[in-house]
């Protein structure tokens, strides 16, 4: 059994937030319909690429169907309209404003299929001056104040080194997506979800925003440290890679300075408190990284590990794609594509004892599925090849 067995997606969207949100629902066993101009998408043709697929491409639409229509011809919009009607969600990432001007307002569609959930996921929100900006990840970590706040002390801002907002944006809307599915059962009514980039971002602030509105004050770079105690922070090792070590609190202290071999610290009046700690932090990360440089980075882990503080290494891509507790959990999974072998990618954001997330298909070719939708919507085979003829498809 299927979580979301028996529920219709329209995937309108292209980029992250959007797809990721569709290739969510659809992981969770929704029957996704992807939606291509003709020709395809263009982030079909973006670097890296597999055989002759891009690899981001294939990552945020795998168990969706695929359909090319031309969203401006009077015939792609009639196939739009029937999609609309026989759909329970439609997911949408178009500035603010583009739905509208295809006609396709909320109150129409509402009208149209008044179970029909609108999924729409804007930059920064349809209010304001900047309601029709374009907006990207990069932008919005700048702009919602998350890359003031990432890097180190004297340095300049830095993003997170990936999609972090795109990617919680498409977990929202899914999110969105089945509270309202929910919501429906009661009411027999769909409504109109609407998220943006920006407010999945604030989020990311943790307390930031209520420590300026209540204190006045707010916190900008502190690179790997910790703003409570020490040590907290990354440490280069003998072996040249990395290492992370959270040990702040007084029980992680305490056998962190025992490993480190300055049990003598331990018990230090100064070093009593986290706080007091973290005055001293650069006196204790200098104690930490004089031992790290002693060591391996695989000793430093296993010899904080044996006495249970909080340690990791800096791992690489080809680290943890392959390493041992990624495998022990199914964190990967390898997905077919049409016409090209299989290939690995992230597995589900979560297990399900009962109605397990599960791989159906990979993503689609460029519309790999038009003749099977369209009859379904009532188009014949003539039909069909006469919408090809004339580019509606």
């Amino acid at each position: 059994m299927r979580a979301l067995e028996g529920v219709k997606v329209l995937d309108l969207s292209r980029y992250i937030s959007g797809p990721f949100c569709a290739k969510l629902l659809g992981d969770l066993g929704a029957d996704v319909i992807k939606v291509e101009s003709p020709g395809g998408e263009f982030i079909r043709f973006g670097a890296p690429r597999y055989e002759d697929e891009s690899l981001y491409f294939l990552l945020v639409n795998r168990n969706k169907k695929g359909i090319t229509v031309n969203t401006r011809s009077p015939e792609g919009k009639k196939i739009l309209k029937k999609l609309f009607q026989s759909v329970d969600i439609v997911v949408e990432n178009f500035r603010v404003g583009v739905m509208e001007k295809m006609g396709f307002t909320w109150e129409y569609l509402h009208e149209l299929n008044p179970r029909l959930i609108l999924i729409s996921i804007s930059a920064y929100g349809d209010k304001g001056y900047m309601a029709k900006d374009p907006g990207y990840d990069l932008l919005l970590q700048a702009f919602s104040g998350l890359m003031d706040k990432t890097g180190a002390p004297d340095g300049p801002p830095f993003s997170a080194g990936a999609f972090v907002i795109d990617y919680g944006t498409a977990t929202n809307a899914a999110l969105g997506a089945v509270t309202s599915l929910l919501v429906r059962e009661r009411t027999g009514k769909g409504q109109h979800v609407k998220l943006s980039l920006l407010q999945s971002a604030l989020t990311y602030l943790h307390d930031s925003i209520s420590e300026y509105h209540a204190l006045g004050t707010w916190r900008s770079r502190i690179g790997n440290t910790d703003i409570y105690s020490s040590p907290v922070n990354c440490y280069q090792t003998l072996d040249n890679k990395w290492v992370c070590v959270i040990a702040g609190s007084d029980n992680f202290w305490q056998g962190c300075m025992q490993a480190i071999g300055k049990p003598d610290l331990i018990d230090q009046p100064r070093f009593k408190t986290g706080p007091q700690r973290k005055q001293c932090a650069e006196e204790i990360d200098g104690y930490m990284r004089e031992w790290a440089l002693k060591h391996t980075c695989d000793e430093i882990v296993n010899i904080l590990r044996e006495k249970a503080v909080p340690v990791a290494p800096v791992n690489n891509v080809p680290a943890i794609a392959k390493h041992e507790q990624v495998i022990a959990n199914d964190l990967l999974v390898r997905v077919p594509v049409t016409d090209m072998p299989d290939i690995v990618q992230q597995g589900f954001i979560m297990d399900l004892s009962e109605t397990p997330m599960q791989i159906y298909h990979g993503a689609p070719r460029v519309g790999e599925d038009n003749n099977e939708i369209l009859q379904l919507l009532g188009y014949s085979l003539e039909e069909i090849e006469q919408l090809k003829k004339n580019g509606d498809i």
